[in-house]
Parts: structure tokens; C-alpha cells; sequence
């Protein structure tokens, strides 16, 4: 009996710590410390913007400057004046998942550059897709680790998701 009771109560706190992360407060500030916090673009991240009318926009990275927040959203970059920005989540789900598209791409530039080279050499342009070819194995090794990393990336996603946002909410 006393075992079950400890084993609820347990579960009553991690179930606490997992959602008691949703109620976390946003931090206000100004537009210009939030420039001086991401003087660079945001990538590889879930990003919501709230605009002041209430309008909720979805993107995967961002990029401040004193104009206004550009929003890269699906397939194209939205410009927001920062007259019209109330507030900003920021995630980390999608940072990790990403590693693995860098680490994929990564295997081929070996061919790419043995292609590129005879490409512009004195090799006649029948020889540059065998140059490709040839090479093309150097980039197993790569191609292994990403494989082997893969899961690891992908559960450091899953775990990414039961963290609470981080909130920025904007006042003039």
C-alpha cells in the first residue's frame, strides 16, 4: 500500500515538472536588448511570432535588426515592422534534427570539389562524371557517423520538445 503511494506521488512530480514549464512567464524587454541578445540570425529553431493584432506566424529561424524581425517561414522570408512584433517564442525542437541534413550533405563534397577541379582543368568534360564517381566512396566515413548519430540527434529532439519555450514579450 505504501509502495503504491510513493509511486503516485513520484508520478505527480514529474508530471508537474514536465508541465509546469508551460507556465513559465515571458521576459519583457526592449526591442533593442533583444537585438543585443541575437545579434545574429536565429536557426534551426521553432519560432512563433505574435503580432499585436493577435496574429500568430510559424517559422524556423529569424534575424533582428532595427527595422524589424524577418521570419524565415516555410519556403520564403517574411519582414515584420517591429512597430507590429508583441511577443517571440523560441523553441529548440528542429536544432538537432538539422545536424543530420549538415552531416548527410557533408559526404559529397569530396565529388563536388574532384568534380569541380577537373571541371576546370585540361581533363576533357567526359572524364569530370568518372571523377565523381571515383570519389564519390571517400564520403562513407561521413555518411557512417551520421548514421550512427542519427538516433542520438533525433531523441535530443524528442527530449527538446517537453521544454518550455523561451518568451520574449516586447514593450516600448
Amino acid at each position: 500500500m505504501n509502495n503504491k503511494f510513493s509511486i503516485r506521488c513520484a508520478a505527480l512530480v514529474v508530471m508537474a515538472a514536465i508541465c509546469g514549464g508551460t507556465v513559465q512567464a515571458a521576459e519583457k524587454m526592449q526591442w533593442w536588448v533583444l537585438e543585443q541578445r541575437f545579434p545574429n540570425s536565429v536557426q534551426h529553431r521553432s519560432i512563433d511570432l505574435i503580432t499585436k493584432d493577435g496574429q500568430k506566424h510559424h517559422g524556423s529561424g529569424m534575424a533582428l535588426d532595427n527595422k524589424g524581425l524577418k521570419l524565415f517561414e516555410a519556403k520564403a522570408v517574411v519582414e515584420y515592422p517591429r512597430e507590429t512584433v508583441a511577443r517571440i517564442e523560441i523553441r529548440q525542437t528542429g536544432r538537432f534534427t538539422n545536424r543530420i541534413r549538415e552531416n548527410a550533405v557533408l559526404g559529397f563534397y569530396p565529388a563536388l570539389m574532384t568534380a569541380y577541379l577537373a571541371s576546370g582543368s585540361s581533363i576533357p568534360d567526359v572524364l569530370t562524371p568518372i571523377a565523381f564517381a571515383v570519389t564519390l566512396p571517400l564520403g562513407v566515413p561521413v555518411w557512417a557517423y551520421t548514421a550512427a548519430s542519427a538516433p542520438v540527434f533525433l531523441a535530443a529532439d524528442g527530449i527538446s520538445v517537453l521544454l518550455p519555450p523561451a518568451v520574449y514579450e516586447l514593450i516600448d
